[in-house]
């Protein structure tokens, strides 16, 4: 059985998912940064990239709400980024000219300044199910 690619429009089968801390203070300088590092991503072919910020929300019976298992402090906010990519070897193309980017290395390096000092970002892929 062949692989598909995803339709033109459609968001690719295969997701990477940052959450992070950063303090309420650096959330323009974040704003402003995630701005230049999108369009990184995007010169090198990324389907798409979006950051979104946590905001409360009702918790539907059965489930726990995230913000209550993440430990934010109350000067924090919590972000929460996507990047999408056609397949697995689609986002390692691209990871590896990031690699080769001479203005991905000053980006990232703000990145880590201003997300919150002493806690850890989590991340992890996702292939998109077919259902």
């Amino acid at each position: 059985m062949s692989k598909q690619l995803p339709e033109k429009n459609e968001p690719g089968s295969y997701a990477q998912l940052y959450l992070y801390r950063i303090p309420k203070k650096n959330h323009n300088a974040m704003v402003s940064l995630q701005g230049q590092i999108g369009q990184m991503w995007k010169r090198h072919g990324i389907l798409g990239a979006e950051v979104f910020q946590l905001t409360p929300a009702e918790t539907f019976k059965g489930f726990s709400n995230l913000s209550e298992k993440i430990a934010a402090e109350p000067n924090e906010e919590v972000w929460v980024g996507m990047q999408r990519f056609r397949d697995r070897e689609h986002r390692d193309e691209i990871v590896a000219k990031i690699r080769q980017d001479s203005t991905a290395g000053p980006l990232f390096g703000k990145f880590y300044e201003l997300v919150s000092p002493g806690k850890s970002s989590v991340m992890a892929d996702f292939n998109r199910l077919s259902l």
